[in-house]
């Protein structure tokens, strides 16, 4: 084979497969996804010396949050593509006054970490006080 024909072959090749940049990008989507759908669920975690927490994140970015026998829904999102991760929670969708700007990360597959703001800006780093959860 001529290598001019080698080399149209190959631009050819270039052209329907994408750049290996388009592929890496795809593989990062699918990562996301992937820890997206890993953050669904219920979650247990404890704030203080007693209080149990109960962290559900659902379909549709809705979010309950139960302490005792209150009960908090919201909505959230987060921006895995920030290290750490931003995590969005408004407790007052559509409402003045219910956001948190927290930061989550998963120390392994059954256990997030999230550090809140406590009505301060959001943390750039996690804290000896973070708030841990374990998957339900």
């Amino acid at each position: 084979m001529p290598i001019t024909d080698l080399r149209s072959l190959l631009s050819f090749l270039a052209i329907l497969c994408g750049s290996p940049s388009f592929g890496t990008a795809e593989v990062e989507m699918h990562s996301t996804e992937a820890v997206a759908r890993s953050l669904r669920g219920e979650w247990i975690g404890t704030f203080g010396p007693d209080q149990t927490l109960l962290l559900t994140f659902g379909p549709d970015n809705k979010v309950t949050l139960r302490v005792d026998k209150d009960v908090d829904v919201g909505t959230y999102s987060v921006n895995w593509s920030r290290q750490p991760a931003h995590l969005d929670l408004d407790w007052r969708p559509g409402r003045a006054g219910g956001k948190m700007l927290t930061i989550v990360e998963f120390l392994d597959a059954s256990h997030i970490r999230i550090e809140d703001n406590f009505g301060k800006p959001r943390p750039t780093r996690f804290s000896d006080v973070s708030l841990l959860f374990k998957k339900k």
